[in-house]
């Protein structure tokens, strides 16, 4: 559950490895096909016309039922689609659970023959509230014993361009607006989590949740208007990250094919209803990032260590990493074993015997480059050998 091919029939699979199974079909389900990855590069796969499921006798057709959420621009309504199983003997049903449920929250669905398909419409919610839904299917007395269902990508469609188009995932996580005449022609946009990213975060930034792809198609590759892209959190999932330095990036690849993480320019964090939310114009990878704060010294003990003779000391303080670095003024780096990480709290230092005299600033560095300072907080003492001589007294 990728996304759609680009205008020559392309695919990127993210996290794909040989003895994997691919699967493709057209949105129309008239063409499809499946290979068994044995190239960790690349692949060919040719389609092939595929039999309507209305035809289908007797079960569920080979292949996983998809589920296809479409939600309406009106704000209120949901279409709800299982798709690639034939006709069932027993009663199908689906229910939706979230913050504001609608009246019909459970309820059979119906199998239309034409298109191959069960479908249900859930309708009067609350306008603005169609996020943090769950849906469940439930199958009785079936054919095949038991309908195992996947969930396949959120799809939206405009079959008239002047009309607004609105996605939401199943998770609930990302939500986007397009609005009407953002497309010159009826298109099919399609979002879902990637399994897997498309290259290594930028320093100091960690990932929120998944990246989600966002693709449309006729190899669309973006709107002629800006849309709005929500991107939500748990705050309890955000472990040592500040929610404020929560930012959007995008996954953007050049001329060469080399891709970076950028982040988004506009955008708002409201931390009431735990969301981001920016403007773009652009389909691709998208994800939620944030930075944790920077480390914090508190203390080292001892704050005097004798020159000349190798000395253990421990830094105290907060949001220290395990791989941080200790500066100690301009002059020694410490690094390796010669920093212990204990906790965030505590890291223990060997401080080499080469150190001269005097008073220097204690530096840590996190892996992800932020860093603190604890000014002078070290003294290396110069020892005094006092020597004593015998007294003569002369009469």
């Amino acid at each position: 559950n990728q996304g759609l091919t680009d205008r020559y029939g392309n695919i990127s699979l993210l996290g794909v490895r040989p003895g994997d199974v691919v699967q493709a079909r057209t949105l129309d389900n008239s063409l499809g096909a499946q290979l068994e990855v044995q190239n960790a590069a690349w692949e060919t796969l040719s389609l092939t016309p595929v039999f309507s499921h209305s035809r289908k006798t007797g079960g569920t057709p080979a292949g996983m039922p998809l589920v296809i959420i479409v939600p309406r621009a009106d704000g209120t309504t949901i279409d709800y689609y299982v798709e690639g199983t034939g006709p069932l003997s027993g009663t199908l049903r689906a229910s939706v659970t979230g913050p504001q449920s609608p009246a019909n929250a459970s309820a059979p669905m119906n199998y239309d023959g034409a298109a191959g398909r069960y479908f249900v419409t859930f309708s009067g919610f609350p306008t603005g509230t169609l996020s943090g839904l769950t849906f469940q299917i439930s199958a009785t007395n079936t054919l095949s014993g038991s309908l195992e269902v996947g969930i396949a990508h959120d799809r939206s469609w405009t079959g008239n361009p002047a009309n607004d188009l609105t996605l939401i995932t199943t998770d609930g996580n990302l939500i986007l607006n397009a609005p009407g005449n953002s497309f010159d022609a009826p298109t099919y946009v399609i979002a879902n989590p990637t399994n897997a990213l498309p290259g290594p975060l930028p320093p100091g930034w960690v990932g929120i949740g998944q990246a989600y792809s966002i693709q449309a198609s006729g190899a669309v590759t973006g709107s002629s208007k800006a849309m709005a892209l929500t991107l939500g959190y748990q705050p309890l999932s955000l472990g040592g990250v500040e929610a404020a330095t929560l930012r959007p990036h995008s996954w953007s690849v050049d001329a060469s094919g080399n891709g970076t993480w950028t982040p988004v320019v506009s955008y708002t964090l409201d931390m009431t209803a735990n969301q981001v939310s920016a403007s773009v114009t652009r389909f691709g990878i998208y994800m939620l990032m944030g930075r944790t704060p920077p480390p914090l010294i508190e203390s080292i003990t001892p704050m005097t260590i004798p020159y000349g003779i190798p000395t253990a000391a421990v830094i105290k303080g907060d949001y220290f990493q395990d791989g941080a670095q200790v500066r100690i003024g301009q002059v020694i780096t410490l690094t390796g074993s010669s920093v212990v990480f204990v906790d965030e709290q505590t890291l223990l230092v060997s401080i080499p015997s080469t150190l001269s005299p005097g008073r220097y600033d204690v530096v840590v560095t996190n892996p992800d480059g932020q860093s603190a300072i604890l000014p002078l907080g070290l003294a290396v003492q110069k020892q005094t050998t006092e020597i004593y001589l015998p007294l003569v007294l002369k009469p």
